[in-house]
């Protein structure tokens, strides 16, 4: 006589409510075939798999992913990813697994790819390895004052040294220089900027720089230059463009001869002071400019003529093929 380990278990046949009862296991918190056997078996004693390979077969037959492929079949699991509150619809495919998981979801990272290859196809793009690469590009500039890329250095701000730079995109050369008390005042870049145009005679066709709050007035002024002298072929050159840091390249490469040039000199003058007694070392306590080694001339907020910009613009300018 048979005993029960001999005995073949036939595997139950599949149907719509077997498939329901499979998907319900899985979404109850199922990890395994084993599981999934010890529900069915409770809802019909009929359904009752005798082997891992027979359920998978049954599974497979029915076109139900295991259980390490996901629960949710693919309408379910993009109604699942659609209704994520929050921050978790701007995720990665597996930021939105975890977020699946911590619902008592069972699903995999392949299959939310899949999902968010159809709800969300750009932003999977942009999440991709190498897509935020900063890739080399030629600088192509039209001609002189075609373009002025700006903004400031902060190495020497904590004493009190706001820099600021203004560098002409097509021939590298730097056209302003100066150190303010605070190179974030929209008024101080502002000045640097009208001043700027007087000593050239002319206005850029459009100002480059990063989204910092200092740059109000310029891009109001830049706007208004435009509209009042511009030509109607320019129209479609936007006046201002602002730039992440590391793609306003033209005046963030001349940072490296600031810093040789000047900053490393400044910061040899400011030890010496510290170790004369001179300085104070408390960065809250700012150097006031009436014990600072320069001399400040009258105008806005004090601005400092650092250093002669044709010798910098000339290293700067040979920096460009590099």
């Amino acid at each position: 006589m048979p005993t029960s380990r001999t005995r073949p278990v036939i595997p139950p046949t599949p149907t719509p409510e077997l498939e329901q009862a499979i998907y319900s296991a899985y979404q109850s918190g199922a990890k395994s075939w084993k599981d999934v056997n010890r529900q069915l078996v409770q809802q019909n004693s009929d359904w009752l798999f005798g082997s891992k390979t027979a359920f998978y077969k049954t599974c497979s037959i029915m076109k139900i992913p295991g259980s390490r492929k996901g629960a949710l079949n693919p309408e379910q699991l993009n109604v699942e990813i659609r209704n994520l509150d929050g921050i978790h619809k701007t995720r990665g495919y597996r930021g939105v697994t975890h977020a699946l998981s911590l619902k008592g979801l069972v699903v995999t990272r392949n299959a939310v790819y899949r999902q968010l290859q159809m709800i969300d196809p750009q932003g999977l793009q942009n999440r991709s390895r190498g897509s935020r690469r900063l890739r080399r590009f030629p600088i192509i500039s039209a001609g002189p004052n075609e373009q002025w890329s700006m903004d400031g250095h902060d190495k020497l701000a904590m004493w009190g040294f706001g820099i600021y730079g203004i560098r002409d995109v097509y021939s590298g050369f730097l056209l302003a220089l100066h150190a303010f008390p605070s190179n974030r005042l929209a008024a101080n870049v502002h000045w640097l900027f009208l001043e700027t145009i007087l000593e050239q005679k002319g206005y850029p066709i459009q100002v480059a720089s990063d989204r910092g709050s200092e740059m109000g007035q310029i891009s109001e002024t830049q706007f208004l230059l435009r509209q009042t002298y511009s030509t109607p072929e320019l129209d479609d050159v936007p006046p201002h463009i602002c730039l992440k840091s590391l793609r306003n390249i033209t005046i963030e490469r001349q940072w490296v001869h600031v810093r040789k040039e000047v900053v490393d000199l400044i910061l040899e003058k400011i030890q010496e002071g510290l170790e004369r007694g001179f300085v104070w070392t408390n960065p809250a306590h700012r150097m006031s400019p009436s014990i600072t080694p320069f001399g400040f001339a009258d105008s806005p907020q004090n601005p400092i003529h650092l250093v002669d910009v044709d010798k910098i613009s000339s290293k700067a300018q040979r920096s460009l093929g590099e």
